[in-house]
């Protein structure tokens, strides 16, 4: 009997154990406590702000602030992990946690069993860079040819540049759009790239926008319409009035001028968008000179040879050129061919003053005696 009472003893102590053991097991692990100030900015953070604290890219605990605190009211746990489960509940000791503003990264901490950490929360919230065109613009255009390149300028702020966008469209669609990396972080920087304007982009006006992204993916884009101009048709230029003579002058027609005056040269350029217009003359084959003509109204552009300070017998050849702002030339008469003037002497011109007039005369008399006899 007392053997048996003994047994029974011995099997309530283990029974006792080993309920006292799985009481033991089924304690939940102590969370690991955060508080303290909350700073954005540099100023304490906005009421409703979002506490968020991550372990391996898990969210185990959330919160908004207070004043510019969190965890004081409620408080703010991250939980631990229970071991006896194949989930992950929360944290283990040395687990890193992490933990966001506003979903920005702030900090991270070790995670403790039952630990109760002060952890003031500080981030900067990007802004978007800023970006303007200085040049083209819609005010001061770039004229171009198809095929050729013209350069952007374009400042901008921005400490963490990702990239630059140039781009080139009308409403057709876009014509060129070009992606720069290699840009400097800074205040104002100022930059400029090449862009080429497509072969077969026709003649019109084309827009430009640049468009700055930083490492956060926030842009800014700044935009100027009909800031490019594509030209592909030269200026057309119309055959010279000359005075003297006082007439309209063909190319290799030789005109005699009297000594003494300066050579007037009209002509009317058709173009838009005109550069300049340039006379050049030569005398007696030398050196060619190079005069620039001046606007009148109406497209009418004038130069003066000064061949008042030439000697009789002098031959002037002479020349125009136009050009447009997208470089397309016109020349007038073709090279080799050429506008000319041949200064008379004294006896010439005493011929051409007296004698053609009587010559004109003489055959006005002889035409009105044929008519009478007739």
């Amino acid at each position: 009997m007392l053997g048996k009472i003994k047994v029974m003893c011995c099997i309530l102590l283990v029974a006792a154990l080993t309920a006292s053991f799985l009481n033991v097991q089924c304690v939940p692990q102590m969370p690991h406590r955060f508080y303290g100030y909350v700073t954005v900015d540099g100023a304490p953070a906005p009421d409703g702000t979002l506490i968020t604290a991550k372990i391996a890219g898990v969210t185990y605990a959330s919160t908004t602030t207070v004043d510019g605190k969190y965890g004081y009211t409620p408080a703010f746990n991250v939980p631990a992990d229970d071991p006896d489960t194949p989930e992950k509940e929360g944290g283990q000791t040395g687990d890193t946690i992490e933990f966001y503003v506003a979903g920005k990264y702030a900090t991270s901490y070790t995670f403790e069993y039952g630990g109760i950490t002060y952890l003031n929360l500080t981030i900067t919230v990007p802004t978007p860079p800023t970006v303007t065109i200085i040049n083209p613009t819609t005010t001061n255009p770039a004229y171009a040819r198809s095929g050729t390149t013209i350069q952007v300028t374009y400042r901008y702020t921005e400490s963490n540049p990702q990239n630059a966008t140039i781009k080139i469209y009308n409403s057709t669609g876009t014509w060129v759009e070009r992606t720069i990396t290699d840009l400097a972080g800074g205040t104002n920087v100022q930059r400029t790239d090449n862009i080429t304007i497509p072969a077969n982009a026709a003649d019109g006006s084309y827009h430009l926008n640049v468009t700055i992204y930083n490492i956060y993916d926030l842009g800014a884009t700044a935009t100027e319409l009909d800031a490019v101009k594509v030209d592909n048709t030269k200026p057309e230029i119309s055959s010279p009035y000359q005075d003297p003579p006082g007439q309209v002058v063909q190319p290799g027609e030789t005109v005699n001028v009297e000594p003494g005056y300066n050579i007037t040269v009209r002509v009317n350029v058709t173009e838009l968008n005109i550069q300049e217009v340039f006379l050049y003359y030569n005398v007696s084959a030398t050196e060619w000179i190079k005069i620039q003509m001046t606007p009148t109204a109406s497209g009418e552009y004038t130069a003066t040879i000064p061949s008042s300070s030439y000697p009789p017998c002098t031959t002037i050849q002479y020349y125009i050129e136009a050009m447009d702002k997208a470089g397309n030339t016109a020349q007038t008469p073709t090279a080799g061919v050429y506008f000319t003037s041949h200064i008379i002497t004294e006896y010439q011109k005493i011929v051409l003053t007296v004698l053609l007039p009587a010559i004109a005369l003489i055959t006005a008399l002889n035409r009105k005696r044929k008519r009478n006899s007739s």
